[in-house]
């Protein structure tokens, strides 16, 4: 394990290719000069190429749904900062300078929608929109800072009972 870095950074600032993020014990392959959405994009097409031959073109779901979960991110900022321009919404995400001190919801990645998806996956043939999901989940919370401090909010239900 690196236990050479402090806790409030991302594992993502590392440039060790070992297990370290005590949580998930993910691989540390990110590289912090590359965007985020470049890593869940090149995730999502292996993950489409190896659905395919069994999921026929149902596996496109994960490419499709793996990137647009993150459409949240833009609702959130639009609504909290009244600025609707997608590219004021990248910045701030991508600096992550104020998202230590923002109770953030994200609506598509709390335990509701993720319930929500399952029991739907129960009835439709949606697994690799499952999978898709997982992984992008899988990505995120391997980037998440090791000090346990993220104000991205896991469930609504919690969020409004902070909140209000």
């Amino acid at each position: 394990m690196n236990r050479d870095i402090p806790k409030e950074m991302s594992f993502r600032d590392s440039r060790s290719t070992e297990l370290c993020h005590p949580r998930l014990f993910f691989i540390n392959f990110y590289n912090p000069l590359i965007m985020d959405i470049s890593k869940h994009l090149v995730i999502c097409i292996i993950l489409t190429i190896l659905l395919f031959p069994s999921y026929s073109y149902s596996s496109f779901l994960v490419f499709l749904l793996g990137l647009l979960i993150d459409i949240d991110h833009y609702l959130w900022y639009s609504i909290k900062y009244k600025d609707f321009n997608p590219k004021s919404t990248y910045s701030f995400h991508k600096k992550r300078l104020k998202l230590k001190t923002v109770d953030r919801l994200h609506i598509f990645h709390t335990s509701e929608f993720w319930l929500i998806i399952l029991i739907l996956s129960l009835n439709y043939p949606i697994f690799p929109l499952v999978i898709g999901l997982a992984f992008h989940l899988i990505m995120d919370f391997s980037e998440m800072p090791l000090s346990n401090k993220n104000l991205r909010s896991t469930s609504i239900i919690l969020w409004i009972y902070k909140n209000i």
